[in-house]
């Protein structure tokens, strides 16, 4: 879902109607790719600005060790992400208000370490996931178990490494595809908790290192409860 509010984050959405017949959203190819294409072709119909008495924020900052959420109220919205990730790689990434959603943010995909997907297959979960809806990174060694046991349920796949630490026949899209996704997720934990350019809130500043959708959660619940 937090693709998909992301989306909504990027176009500025704050209402709309979603029919599915699946018990969930569908992942396509791991991106907000599928709900930026929805959402351009459904058009989008601008309406009068919402009337809020903007809360105004306080700086703060909600950490769990290394990782950590700040924000910070300022004169533009903006969001960042920076991190380290499983190919050993330092990125980051940021939404600003002029920046074009579909074309800077809308097709990095989910990523996830082989060691995380063997750990997780082995468990019974991800059953649906597959090398066309989410990026792996190898981050342990290839040897002749795990290809035995990968292909109990990836009979199809070689494993071999690319250059960019990627499963064959896997690449990278931009350099930093990785944090680009992370902020995807970051936009649509926001804006699921309500904190998005929509009037509530005045311009903020967030910054986040290396959190994923827990931190995301916490920090919300932590800017909310504060402001009551």
């Amino acid at each position: 879902v937090e693709h998909l509010l992301a989306a909504c984050f990027g176009y500025g959405i704050d209402a709309l109607n979603v029919q599915i017949n699946s018990p969930e959203l569908p992942i396509g190819d791991g991106s907000a790719h599928i709900w930026s294409e929805a959402i351009q072709r459904a058009g989008i119909e601008r309406r009068s600005a919402h009337r809020y008495s903007p809360v105004a924020i306080e700086p703060m900052t909600v950490s769990d060790g290394v990782v950590s959420i700040s924000v910070a109220p300022t004169e533009y919205w903006s969001v960042r992400f920076e991190g380290t990730f499983p190919d050993g790689s330092h990125q980051s990434a940021e939404w600003t208000e002029e920046l074009e959603f579909a074309a800077e943010l809308a097709n990095a995909r989910t990523f996830a370490p082989l060691s995380q997907i063997v750990a997780l297959r082995r468990a019974g979960a991800i059953r649906g996931g597959s090398l066309e809806t989410s990026l792996v990174c190898v981050d342990i060694p290839i040897t002749e178990d795990i290809r035995q046991e990968v292909a109990t349920f990836w009979p199809d796949v070689t494993l071999r490494m690319t250059d960019e630490r990627l499963l064959e026949p896997q690449k990278l899209r931009r350099p930093n595809e990785l944090a680009r996704h992370k902020l995807v997720d970051l936009l649509g934990d926001l804006m699921l908790g309500g904190i998005a350019p929509d009037g509530r809130f005045g311009p903020l500043r967030i910054e986040a290192c290396g959190s994923g959708h827990v931190l995301n959660r916490q920090f919300v619940r932590a800017v909310i409860d504060v402001h009551r």
